[in-house]
């Protein structure tokens, strides 16, 4: 079976329907590639604990976990975007503006975050220097035997340090965990690139401040930041397909002075009223008469097409599908005739029969009048 590219799901307000559909197929690669990327867990990242770093990400970097040693704590990077994404990826609901607002907000956060304090690159860990520690009681001065490391504490000194400790005291067990390679940490900001920055950062090149490519040690191809930055690119090809505007003579719905907002309407119900002296096919040459059944049947199966941004933002709000995203790729009308009798007389090229329930043009009667008196007097005068 192949694999699916497309999500779609129906969209109903106030008797307005429409299918909103979201092209995935690029995204969805570089999503599925990420989650992959960062489903490694446990001696791939170093650490005891079972979590995945997909786990870590998921929960904005546990501080217990991801960074023991450090009471310094990361502002919230990844929020729950893992799980919009998802629900975005699902599409059981509808993709709303605030679907999209919330992704930007969460994209901007790493944009800001990246290479300051808070950025996994920039955690710093004060890690003894170990030709420098006592080895028969491992005492080292804290403030000249010691420096400062970004982005990993695990280093070679770190372990050895961990072992030698284990050695001398019975309450120390000795590290079963290997250092870390040596670019996940680093002894200047910028440039370290442990396993949280990768899945934050990894594959933007130079494109975020100071920060480099992926060295030797690469986890993750392709950082949140990018799949991001993917998703929002994605997301402006929504398209909602198939709209009906369901159009209601009160209440909550779409009405006739609505309709008439959209240009393409507009111009449609205008062409088939005409004007004085030249009425449209609407409009009965003799009496006058707006054809409100003639044109109800035509408008029902006529299908307006939209490849125009303004216009697609026009029938999205007279539908009441502002906070929807996509661009509307055509409509058509499910209207009555009393409907199309007040769209006749929105044109202001028609009026309201007095105690009818039926519009006519003025003067086109009186003029099918004299027309019918001057043929009967050149008769006469023949």
């Amino acid at each position: 079976m192949a694999e699916k590219k497309k999500a779609q799901t129906l969209v109903s307000i106030h008797g307005n329907e429409a299918t909103q559909v979201f092209d995935y197929s690029k995204f969805k690669t570089a999503y599925d590639g990420w989650k992959n990327d960062c489903g490694i867990s446990g001696e791939a990242l170093k650490i005891k604990s079972s979590k995945s770093l997909l786990d870590l990400v998921s929960a904005h970097g546990d501080v217990q976990v991801a960074r023991p040693y450090t009471d310094d704590p990361v502002d919230d990077g990844a929020g729950n975007v893992i799980e919009l994404l998802d629900k975005i990826m699902e599409m059981e609901d509808a993709i709303t503006t605030q679907d999209v607002l919330d992704l930007r907000k969460i994209h901007k956060k790493l944009v800001d975050m990246a290479d300051t304090k808070s950025d996994p690159r920039n955690i710093v860990f004060t890690v003894p220097i170990f030709r420098r520690v006592n080895r028969e009681n491992a005492d080292f001065d804290e403030e000249s035997d010691t420096k400062e490391i970004y982005g990993h504490y695990r280093t070679e000194d770190y372990v050895k340090y961990r072992n030698l400790k284990a050695k001398l005291f019975n309450n120390v067990n000795p590290e079963t965990i290997k250092a870390v390679p040596k670019d996940w940490y680093s002894e200047s900001k910028n440039t370290s690139e442990p396993p949280m920055w990768q899945a934050l950062y990894a594959g933007g090149g130079k494109t975020i401040q100071k920060s480099v490519m992926i060295k030797k040690s690469k986890l993750v191809s392709k950082g949140l930041l990018y799949i991001l930055k993917d998703a929002l690119k994605a997301l402006d090809g929504v398209v909602l397909e198939h709209l009906k505007l369901k159009i209601v003579d009160s209440g909550k719905g779409t009405t006739a002075g609505e309709l008439m907002q959209i240009p393409d309407v507009k111009e449609w119900i205008e062409e088939a009223v005409g004007k004085p002296n030249a009425e449209g096919w609407g409009i009965n040459k003799t009496t006058g008469m707006f054809r409100d059944t003639h044109v109800t049947n035509r408008l029902k199966t006529f299908a307006f097409t939209n490849d125009n941004v303004r216009e697609s933002k026009t029938v999205k709000r007279v539908a009441d599908y502002d906070d929807i995203i996509g661009h509307v790729k055509g409509f058509t009308l499910i209207i009555t005739r009393r409907q199309v009798r007040n769209l006749a007389i929105l044109t202001g090229k028609c009026k309201k029969t007095p105690g009818k329930d039926t519009v006519y043009m003025p003067g086109v009667l009186k003029k099918a009048e004299i027309k019918k008196s001057n043929s009967w007097r050149s008769v006469l005068a023949w």
